[in-house]
């Protein structure tokens, strides 16, 4: 048996989507494991797949910060502390970002609330870089990165391959692990596991472990 983890936008979803989605149900059907990690949350996620009926064994969501079974079910939470992500919340307002917590299934601007992440719209690439770098120096217990839109912000604990390890270490989740991505906040799983890169990528990463689709991954991987 084995089990493919793959991120969600650009990788699974992009421009070969619907093959790719036949490509994983065949893939699920001949007795394998499939799940995605992702940095959506589980609202926006499952919407997703309601649409090509598709269901994983496992969703990884928020970059590992919150964990579902097979029935959507919440298997595993780590928010931010909720004075770290109120002083980040505010060093965010300063500069005039768009600034929204997820509480694993919804995006809202009650800053009261618990954080799963702290996520904000990008208005200017150049000063979000600069004030991600500043945001991460001051709070060492957060992780950080920019996405294509997105700054996202989650507890320093959480990442898509202890997302894995947490299944492993809990439900039994055995078999060879393989996993596929496309940006920065899939290089933990590529380098911990077995791990494929999108060709249209944005991983500073050296490897011949290139893909273009699921059917060319899945030959590969069988």
């Amino acid at each position: 048996m084995k089990i493919l983890v793959s991120d969600f936008d650009a990788t699974l979803l992009n421009s070969y989507y619907e093959d790719n989605i036949k490509c994983i149900k065949k893939f699920i059907k001949e007795g394998n494991k499939f799940i995605i990690a992702t940095g959506r949350n589980i609202g926006s996620l499952k919407k997703e797949l309601e649409k090509v009926n598709l269901k994983c064994d496992f969703y990884i969501c928020k970059d590992g910060s919150a964990i579902y079974d097979y029935d959507f079910k919440l298997i595993y939470r780590k928010d931010i502390d909720l004075n770290t992500s109120k002083m980040i919340i505010k060093d965010l307002l300063e500069y005039n970002f768009e600034v929204y917590i997820d509480d694993t299934t919804n995006y809202l601007k009650d800053y009261e609330v618990s954080a799963n992440a702290v996520i904000c719209k990008i208005s200017d690439r150049k000063k979000a870089k600069y004030l991600l770098n500043k945001i991460t120096k001051k709070y060492p217990n957060i992780f950080g990165y920019l996405s294509r839109s997105w700054i996202n912000i989650t507890n320093v604990c959480n990442s898509k391959s202890n997302g894995i390890k947490f299944l492993i270490e809990n439900y039994n989740l055995e078999g060879k692990i393989i996993t596929v991505g496309d940006a920065v906040n899939d290089v933990s799983m590529i380098e911990e596991f077995d791990g494929y890169i999108m060709k249209n990528n944005t991983i500073k990463i050296k490897t011949d472990k290139i893909v273009t689709n699921f059917k060319e991954l899945i030959e590969k991987i069988n």
